[in-house]
Parts: structure tokens; sequence; C-alpha cells
């Protein structure tokens, strides 16, 4: 607060509650607001929250659009890529085609789908981190959430701590904003697999590059693709569950801080 209660004029009151006295004064806009309102927020009165809220709400939603679309592409693609990996070919084969429209139909359709994978995963990053953002900036306005938007923000960057940091931040939030603890375990589920889908990425590029010094069966290698493209699409569903629970989160609490009470 930028005053104490023993620099408010004496007879100051609330200037959304006229018939109760004044106990500081919002730092955003400067007027009075009771001890009602003081309860409500530590830092801006109810007009700065709702001003707030019809700020950042709506631009958190169309991120949060964006960045669960651009995973959702992304998922397809890699299933579509699997899928042209071990099925065009012999496909193209069977059709009579010659091997030099086979490879050129095969490798216009890994190029394409490669693309699109590179795409997405910008855009779904840009998108996630931009939706992050935006929700802790508003759960920080609305003194629901100790931790700022950058902090939230680099906890991704930082190598070690971004194997757990990002996960507890997501997890605090969601119980700061109400949510239920019981079902703060979609979190948890979708941070474990997707460190258990990152292990096994990396463990598929490795094998790839093995396979140039060593001979490793092309069973064993589909296998692992395939169990990374399982993987890789389960953590894309738990991911937006998770962003638009914390979403509709962030929705009623709107709701409810339309109601003032008198």
């Amino acid at each position: 607060m930028q005053t104490t209660p023993a620099s408010l004029p004496v007879d100051a009151a609330c200037a959304h509650h006229p018939d109760r006295p004044a106990q500081e004064v919002c730092a955003r806009c400067g007027s009075f607001v009771c001890e009602h309102c003081k309860e409500r927020s530590a830092r801006s009165c109810d007009a700065c929250q709702a001003t707030v809220r019809q700020r950042l709400l709506p631009s958190a939603r169309r991120w949060a659009v964006v960045a669960t679309a651009a995973i959702s592409l992304h998922a397809v693609a890699e299933v579509a890529l699997l899928a042209v990996k071990f099925w065009l070919y012999p496909f193209l084969e069977g059709l009579g085609l010659t091997t030099t429209d086979v490879m050129v139909a095969y490798g216009t359709a890994i190029g394409t789908l490669r693309a699109l994978m590179v795409a997405t995963t910008i855009l779904g990053v840009v998108g996630f981190l931009r939706w992050q953002y935006q929700v802790f900036q508003l759960a920080s306005v609305l003194d629901v959430s100790q931790a700022s938007p950058r902090q939230a923000l680099l906890g991704w960057f930082i190598p070690g701590l971004n194997l757990f940091k990002p996960y507890q931040l997501l997890r605090d939030l969601w119980r700061d904003l109400g949510g239920e603890t019981s079902r703060a375990h979609l979190i948890r589920a979708w941070w474990l697999m997707g460190l258990v889908s990152l292990a096994v990425g990396t463990g598929y590029q490795l094998m790839r590059r093995l396979n140039e010094v060593m001979f490793i069966s092309s069973d064993t290698r589909a296998m692992v693709n395939i169990v990374h493209a399982t993987l890789f699409a389960l953590v894309t569903a738990l991911c937006i569950g998770v962003v638009w629970r914390i979403q509709r989160q962030l929705v009623q609490l709107k709701g409810e801080a339309r109601h003032v009470a008198t």
C-alpha cells in the first residue's frame, strides 16, 4: 500500500462502500478502500481488479487456444509421420509406382510433416509460455499467487531447475486459484509423463546415432518410435487438460470477484 491508515483523512470513506470508513489507499488508482476491500486484495480495489481481469483474461484465453491447437496439431503430425515411415513406402510400391516416384512421394511426405512439426513446435511453445506469463501476471495482480510472471517464465530455461520448477509453480498456482487439491494430480501426471516422453525421445535419437556405428534392428527402433509417439500424444492430452482447467478456474475467480459484499 502507498499509505498507512494514520495518513488518511479522519472522515475518509471507502470509494466502493461509502458507509464504511477508509482503511487504506488502492496502490493502482489511489482511491480509498475499507477493511472489507482490503481483505479482498492487499494492493488494489475491486474496480482496479475488474479492469485487470477484463484486460488479461481474454488475452490469456486467446493464447490458451493458440497453444493447445498447436500442440494438438503437432501430436497429429507426429502420428502421421510415424505412419508414413512404416506404411507409406510399401503402400506406394503396392500401387505399382516406380521406385523414383515412390521415393519422391515418400520424401515429400516426410519433409512436409517435419516442417509442420517444426512450425507447430514453435507456435505451441510461444503460445504456452505467453499464456503462462499472462496467467501468472493476472494471479499476481489479484494477490492470489506469490510467484512473479518472470519467475514462472525463467523456470523453463534454467538447466536442472527446469526439470521440476515449472511443475511446482503451476501446481501452486492451481492451489492459489482455489482449485481442489485432489485434482492437482492432473498436473503431476502431465509433468511425469512429459519427463518420460523426453527420456524416450532422447533415447530414440541416441539410438539413431548409434545405428551408424553399430547395428540396431529396425524392429527395435520402430518400437521405441511408436512408444515415443504414444507418450507424446498422451502428454499432449494432459497438457490441454491442465491449460483449460486452470483457465476455467480463472474464469470462475472472475465471476466470484464480480460480487462485492455490502
